[in-house]
């Protein structure tokens, strides 16, 4: 039953590291913006959150050691998939190249 509260956890997460990259595209208007120091504050905020999470995998009750299993996970993957995978997909689409004003 613990694993069900990672669910709302890793989408609000998603969420919020997509819309960090996603406001830097539009800002820096250039794909290159996420190589420089906003892919590193993600890293490092992932980081700090799998490790804090990280912790409850050593918990001897066997629902928070996977709740912290299935968080060190997401938080890693959700990383990935803001840097790596949402940048060609929001060129591809045209995303960063909107004015500031304009809708998505």
């Amino acid at each position: 039953m613990a694993n069900f509260f990672a669910i709302p956890i890793l989408i609000g997460y998603g969420i919020d590291f997509g819309v960090n990259v996603m406001h830097r595209l539009r800002q820096e208007r250039s794909y290159s913006a996420i190589g420089s120091s906003m892919a590193k504050g993600l890293l490092l905020t992932a980081l700090a959150s799998a490790a804090g999470f990280g912790t409850m995998m050593f918990a001897h009750h066997q629902g928070i050691a996977s709740l912290g299993k299935i968080m060190v996970l997401g938080c890693l993957f959700c990383f990935i998939v803001s840097v790596i995978v949402l940048p060609p997909i929001a060129k591809w689409l045209n995303w960063g190249d909107k004015k500031l004003g304009e809708k998505l």
